[in-house]
C-alpha cells in the first residue's frame, strides 16, 4: 500500500491533567474544579500587640466618656495611675453633689470625719485620657465607685481600725469606711473611661460616691513599702501625704502662688508629682539593696510632716508665738537691768 502523505496541521497536544493543588504560581490551564479559598482563618494577633476600641459615638447609646469595652489603649505608659473617673460623685460644700469632673481648686469637699477640706491642688487632671478603672458598687450609694486599680480607698480591718490599701487589693465582702459608717464590696468590674481626676486635700482623704477614699496611690500591691519580701512599716498614705507637705506649706502661705504653680504635664500628671511617680518604681524594681537607700528620703519626708504642723496647725502657731514674745520680754530685761548696772568698758578703754 502507498505510504499515506503526511498533513500539513500539528498534532493536538495532550491536555494536561488538572491539579488539586493551589501551585505557587499562576498557570493558564483552567481547573475542572474550582479551588477552595479558606474564609474561616481567623489571624492571631500577637502576644505584644494590643487592639485599641473605637471611641463610641453618639449613636452608640454611651456616654461620652465611656467605651464599650474594657481594651487597654496601646499608647498607654506604663505606671501607677491615680485618678478618679469624672463621673464620680462627690460633695461640695454650699452646692452638694457634684461630678468629679467639676470639682475645681478651691472647692471644699467632704472628707474623713464629716468635715470639708479645701482641694489646694490636683494630682491628675485630664479631661480625655483614656483610662482603665475598677467599677466598686457596694451598698453606700445606688452608683458604683469608679477609680484605677493603684487608687487607695479606706478599709476596715478586722479589728476595727482603718487602712489605705489599693484599690486592687478589695474583693467581694471587703468592707470599705463610710462618713456614716461601714460599706460592704458587692461587685467589681472593669470600665474604661475618658478622662481622669485625682483631687487633694489637706487630710489626704476625699468622700467618693459616699466612700472614703484617699488622694493617693500604692506603687505596689500593698498598703505598705514592701523592702523585697518584708513589711518596711512605712504606709503608702503616710509617705504620700509627706512628700505633699512642702505643696501644702506653699498653699497655705500664699494661695496665689500655689494656683500659679498648678501645672500637668502631656498625660494630666502635675509636675509636683511626674518625677518621683516615674522614680519610685525603677528604685523598687532594683532590688532589696537599692531600695533601702528610700530611707534617708523617708527621714526627709519626716522633717516636712513637722515642719508642716508647725506652719499649719494653730495651736503650734499660737505656741510658737507666745515662746517668741516670752523670749523678746526676757531679752528686754537682761538689757535693760544691764544698763542699770555698772558701766562696763572695753578692754580698749582701759588704756
Amino acid at each position: 500500500e502507498p505510504t499515506p502523505k503526511p498533513t500539513i496541521e500539528p498534532t493536538p497536544k495532550p491536555t494536561p491533567k488538572p491539579s488539586l493543588r493551589p501551585s505557587a504560581l499562576p498557570t493558564n490551564v483552567p481547573s475542572t474544579e474550582p479551588t477552595i479559598v479558606p474564609t474561616d482563618v481567623t489571624a492571631t494577633p500577637s502576644s505584644t500587640t494590643m487592639i485599641p476600641t473605637s471611641v463610641p459615638s453618639a449613636d452608640d447609646g454611651l456616654d461620652g466618656d465611656e467605651l464599650d469595652e474594657p481594651t487597654m489603649s496601646p499608647t498607654r505608659k506604663p505606671g501607677p495611675s491615680f485618678c478618679f473617673s469624672g463621673a464620680s460623685i462627690v460633695i461640695v460644700q454650699n452646692k452638694g453633689e457634684v461630678p468629679m469632673k467639676d470639682v475645681q481648686i478651691g472647692d471644699h469637699v467632704l472628707v474623713q470625719g464629716g468635715r470639708y477640706d479645701v482641694v489646694y491642688s490636683f494630682g491628675h487632671y485630664h479631661e480625655t485620657l483614656e483610662t482603665d478603672f475598677l467599677q466598686i458598687s457596694t451598698n453606700a450609694h445606688p452608683q458604683p465607685l469608679e477609680l484605677t486599680r493603684d487608687h487607695m480607698v479606706i478599709q476596715l480591718r478586722g479589728d476595727g481600725a482603718t487602712i489605705a490599701v489599693p484599690a486592687s487589693m478589695l474583693e467581694v465582702g471587703s468592707t470599705l469606711a463610710t462618713t456614716r459608717g461601714v460599706a460592704t464590696v458587692q461587685d467589681i468590674q472593669r470600665k474604661i473611661r475618658h478622662g481622669a481626676y485625682a483631687p487633694f486635700t489637706a487630710s489626704s482623704t476625699v468622700v467618693v460616691n459616699n466612700i472614703v477614699a484617699s488622694n493617693y496611690v500604692a506603687f505596689q500591691p500593698s498598703a505598705y513599702l514592701m523592702v523585697g519580701t518584708y513589711e518596711s512599716g512605712f504606709s503608702y498614705q503616710w509617705m504620700a501625704h509627706a512628700f505633699m507637705a512642702p505643696r501644702r506649706v506653699l498653699c497655705r502661705l500664699s494661695w496665689r502662688i500655689c494656683e500659679r504653680t498648678e501645672l500637668y504635664s502631656e498625660r494630666g500628671i502635675s509636675v509636683w508629682l511626674e518625677g518621683p511617680a516615674r522614680m519610685l518604681p525603677i528604685f523598687l524594681n532594683k532590688g532589696f539593696v537599692i531600695t533601702l537607700l528610700l530611707i534617708p528620703t523617708l527621714v526627709v519626708l519626716l522633717f516636712f510632716v513637722v515642719l508642716e504642723a508647725v506652719f499649719l496647725s494653730k495651736v503650734m502657731t499660737a505656741v510658737i508665738c507666745c515662746v517668741f514674745a516670752i523670749g523678746i520680754m526676757l531679752l528686754w530685761g537682761v538689757d535693760h537691768r544691764f544698763q542699770r548696772g555698772p558701766k562696763y568698758k572695753h578692754f580698749r578703754d582701759q588704756k
